[in-house]
């Protein structure tokens, strides 16, 4: 399974437990991730934790971070999230 997929999967999931619909998300979850290449990002990556951010113990490199409940439909989808959610 791919880490997009992983992520859809988990998504849904994070929503059923928190009784989510589609109109009103009740959940706070974050995927966090360590990446040692970041010209490479799609090979060189670790998720690190999904949790809400007050759980996250932090990360001593740089962290990418994706906001859940996500809908990735490809690797390439990820890939500008996870881009556009670094810090």
């Amino acid at each position: 399974m791919k880490m997009f997929e992983y992520l859809n999967q988990k998504s849904i999931e994070i929503c059923q437990l928190n009784n989510c619909t589609e109109e009103n998300h009740n959940c706070e979850s974050y995927a966090y991730f360590n990446i040692s290449n970041e010209d490479n990002i799609l090979e060189d990556i670790q998720l690190l934790s999904i949790c809400s951010s007050d759980y996250f113990q932090g990360n001593s490199g740089t962290t990418y971070i994706l906001p859940l409940p996500c809908e990735l439909s490809s690797e390439n989808d990820f890939k500008k999230e996870l881009e556009t959610y670094n810090w």
